[in-house]
């Protein structure tokens, strides 16, 4: 495959958003042990990371680690925080979970 007809800004944002699946698929090995030990705070590192470059899915995951984790000291009023950024950002699922705890 030949990437000759993209422009240099194109193929940057092609690379940059491989880095970014790539980074997430190993945030979600180490927080569902998926071919290794889980390790919240290893995938909470990552999930961070990705938050503060605002991608979506990791701000909705790392809410979900605030929310309900073992490993990291919950924090209800945080994770609607990014479960909102979430939402902001375009997540589905952030702008239900927000919703959710709105509501209690």
């Amino acid at each position: 495959m030949s990437y000759k007809h993209l422009t240099l800004q194109e193929r940057y944002q092609i690379n940059a958003y491989i880095r970014y699946v790539k980074q997430k698929d190993i945030a979600n090995m180490y927080n569902y042990g998926i071919g290794t030990d889980i390790n919240q705070t290893k995938a909470f590192e990552i999930y961070q990371l990705l938050c503060d470059k605002n991608q979506s899915s990791s701000c909705y995951s790392l809410g979900l680690l605030y929310y309900n984790s073992i490993e990291i000291k919950k924090d209800i009023k945080y994770a609607g925080k990014l479960f909102k950024k979430a939402c902001d950002l375009g997540s589905e699922n952030g702008c239900k979970n927000y919703r959710i705890l709105r509501v209690k």
